[in-house]
């Protein structure tokens, strides 16, 4: 296994990594919370649980401990909205239930094979990269499955009872695919949080190119705005109608406009009428096309110590002459 972050990176990591998770659980608790206060606390306590069990088990593996605390976030979400509107006749306590087996069965999975695993993790030689993805998407496949047939055969009469023993048995068999493929989503959560290490490496590395971009996006987005707020007051006539209705466009509107045709999305709810201002949102479009083309292929090419070997070289060039 590639060795761990140390110094200062490592606790920076694991902190970032559970705050993100906490920021994500608290985020999914408040909206469910007026609704289902019970289970969004049983949600934060075995989530909490699930990670610190997993992080005494496997111990030493940051990646591994980060990766799942973001993967349980992201399956409370999932498990939470599928209660709201799925499984909403479900009985409270059959939800909670349902909730902790998946994470369970992960738990103990891990704790029958922990000596296997750690014996793996420790050896020089990584596993497979193809076959851990392989086994990875074996075992997600098979998770969605359980969840789609659960789904399928939701009964009709949304019966309290019935709804429950289906949310149940979907999980259960959730929680058995956990069991058996423990070790195999170990290894995944694992490769995982390094591509995670990788790509916060990388985006820290283009801090400079992406501020760059979000100053030019948004003075391009602001002068369009100024533009059509200009425009509507100088007019005769209404050139824009809002919600369908010809009307004076303020420049909180306008900026909200302009941004709406700077990304292409065109929500439709503001109209250009006046033959100018579609000109103008024509325009705007094509420097938002060109604006994104341009600051992808920048970000991608940027080299934060490619200016420094600039001077370097100017500086080394010059150095014979100075003799002469």
């Amino acid at each position: 296994m590639p060795a761990e972050p140390h110094g200062p990176h490592r606790p920076a990591i694991l902190t970032g990594g559970l705050v993100l998770s906490l920021v994500m659980l608290l985020l999914i608790g408040g909206s469910v919370g007026l609704h289902r206060p019970i289970l969004v606390l049983l949600m934060l306590a075995a989530a909490g649980g699930g990670m610190l069990a997993v992080g005494r088990l496997v111990p030493g593996t940051t990646g591994i401990t980060v990766t799942l605390a973001i993967c349980i976030a992201i399956y409370t979400g999932l498990f939470a909205a599928a209660c709201m509107s799925l499984f909403r006749r479900a009985y409270p306590l059959g939800e909670a239930l349902a909730y902790f087996l998946p994470i369970l069965g992960l738990v103990i999975g891990i704790a029958r094979q922990r000596p296997a695993i750690l014996a793996q993790l420790q050896r020089p030689q990584r596993r497979a990269t193809r076959r851990i993805l392989q086994r990875g998407l074996v075992w997600l496949g098979a998770c969605t499955l359980a969840g789609a047939v659960a789904v399928v055969l939701l009964p009709a009469d949304e019966h309290p009872a019935s709804v429950t023993l289906t949310l149940l048995g979907a999980a259960g068999l959730t929680g058995a695919l956990c069991l058996g493929f423990a070790a195999d989503v170990v290894f995944l959560l694992n490769e995982t949080g390094l591509l995670f290490r990788i790509f916060l490496r990388r985006m820290q590395a283009r801090i400079v190119p992406v501020f760059a971009f979000v100053i030019v996006y948004l003075l391009i987005g602001i002068v369009f705005a100024a533009l059509f707020a200009m425009l509507d007051h100088v007019a005769s006539e209404p050139a824009f109608a809002i919600g369908g209705t010809p009307g004076k466009l303020a420049l909180p509107d306008a900026i909200y406009f302009s941004f709406i045709n700077l990304s292409t999305i065109g929500y439709g709810d503001i109209t250009p009428l006046h033959a100018f201002a579609r000109l103008l949102v024509i325009a705007e479009i094509i420097f938002g096309v060109v604006l994104l083309l341009f600051a992808f292929s920048e970000i991608a090419a940027y080299d934060p110590e490619l200016e420094w070997r600039e001077e370097e070289q100017e500086a080394a060039a010059l150095r014979p002459a100075e003799k002469e």
